[in-house]
């Protein structure tokens, strides 16, 4: 009598296991840490104009500048 081709041995079944793990951690090994990006000179912000302009000056740039 043959074995069924659906069998699969214990040494087979930790090989799959040790590459779908090799697999999934790799990313994890080869991670950079992120790096901060130089200060810009300037922080431009853009609005549509009228009551939204005044609203972003008076609730967030003057704040911002006089912290």
């Amino acid at each position: 009598m043959t074995k069924p081709l659906t069998t699969i041995g214990r040494r087979r079944l930790l090989q799959a296991a040790g590459l779908g793990t090799t697999a999934l951690a790799t990313p994890w090994l080869w991670r950079r840490p992120a790096m901060a990006q130089e200060k810009p000179a300037e922080l431009i912000v853009r609005a549509w104009g009228g009551v939204w302009v005044e609203a972003l000056d008076k609730g967030v740039s003057q704040p911002f500048t006089e912290a």
